[in-house]
């Protein structure tokens, strides 16, 4: 069973840069074993590609309100799609906040993250969305500046970090 993360008491503020950190580059998780604790991601020496994208998915869950709050955040294994870059034109919206039922833009690469929640993709340069499979879903949470759906930027020579946080059964 992958680590969880407790966060009770926790100020939303706190939360708020948590949440909209994206990756944590001072993570100290091992690349052969579990993750140190209190963080629930792995280490971005991890990364094998020289080009593409590298991140965590994280699973929120539970009541993460200012007053008291009371969840976990855990690792999650999960199908990773990602598509040329899609704007809200370009997918299907499903029942549900951030869920999708088919996204128009190509698929460029799929790939699974890990017990720890670790995903990588060796990519070409490009700006990209990032979709997660929920069930039978695609699921993506975030938006650019320009209303993008989860974009990602891949720069020549570079590999990008990112986090992808599964929040539809978490309260802010």
């Amino acid at each position: 069973m992958p680590p969880k993360v407790s966060l009770p008491g926790i100020s939303l503020g706190v939360l708020l840069l948590a949440v909209c950190a994206g990756c944590n580059d001072d993570a100290t998780a091992p690349c052969d074993g579990a993750p140190s604790s209190g963080y629930p991601g792995r280490n971005p020496e991890c990364v094998t590609i020289a080009e593409g994208v590298w991140g965590d998915v994280w699973f929120w869950d539970g009541d993460f309100q200012a007053v008291c709050p009371q969840g976990t955040v855990t690792p999650a294994i999960r199908e990773m799609r990602i598509h040329e870059l899609a704007m809200p034109s370009d997918v299907t919206p499903a029942p549900g906040a951030s869920f999708y039922t088919e996204v128009t833009t190509p698929l460029v690469a799929t790939v699974r993250s890990d017990r720890f929640g670790f995903f990588e993709a060796g990519i070409p340069p490009g700006t990209y969305s990032v979709f997660g499979v929920e069930d039978t879903l695609l699921y993506a949470n975030g938006t650019g500046s320009g209303g993008e759906i989860c974009p990602v930027t891949v720069v020549p020579g570079k590999v990008t970090a990112t986090r992808f946080d599964i929040t539809y059964r978490a309260s802010f």
